[in-house]
């Protein structure tokens, strides 16, 4: 990490801004430096704090395991990772190394339309299809097929995920529905 935050910061921080039995959450858990901050104010003041960090960055969710595993008591956590949707074309996308591949992932994305941005005009799919065989630079077609997935939905929606579309299993929607019961008496329903 190039610029972690400061523990000490983030610790007077939390000393000013929480009680101990506060739920802190951090949005951008970097290198795990919030979560350390609440466990070290959980043993000087004997509170029961809890953290809920959140990374993107393969590199840093590393680090901050790495730095929980060492700080932690006992290093009992929980790690849960976002259910993939249209994550996996993109994933699938960035990878292709020709344009037979993309062909594939062209033809699978337009069976499914809620994959795709809402405004693409699906009535002419032969006709783009023909024009995105000919495009001639597998760049530009990995640019193209980007362009029309639709980002909101790279991971799976909470209310989406009973959808079977989804393939959620039994045992992550349990978990999804205890985590948000807690806040949500609706979680169930």
């Amino acid at each position: 990490m190039s610029y972690p935050k400061s523990l000490y910061t983030v610790l007077d921080i939390l000393k000013l801004t929480t009680d101990p039995g506060d739920i802190v959450l951090d949005f951008f858990a970097g290198s795990g430096t919030t979560a350390h901050a609440v466990l070290e104010l959980n043993k000087q003041d004997e509170g029961n704090r809890q953290f809920i960090l959140v990374e993107q960055l393969e590199k840093h969710i590393a680090v901050c395991k790495e730095r929980l595993k060492k700080v932690m008591p006992k290093g009992d956590f929980i790690s849960c990772e976002l259910k993939s949707d249209n994550q996996t074309f993109l994933d699938r996308i960035l990878s292709a190394t020709n344009s037979d591949a993309l062909l594939d992932i062209w033809n699978e994305m337009f069976k499914g339309v809620s994959v795709l941005k809402w405004y693409l005009d699906t009535d002419n799919i032969e006709e783009a299809k023909k024009e995105f065989m000919a495009i001639d630079d597998i760049e530009q077609q990995k640019k193209c097929l980007i362009e029309l997935l639709n980002k909101s939905n790279l991971y799976v929606h909470y209310s989406e995920m009973d959808d079977e579309n989804a393939d959620v299993s039994d045992i992550d929607k349990r978990l999804t529905h205890s985590f948000y019961k807690k806040g949500d008496t609706d979680a169930e329903s």
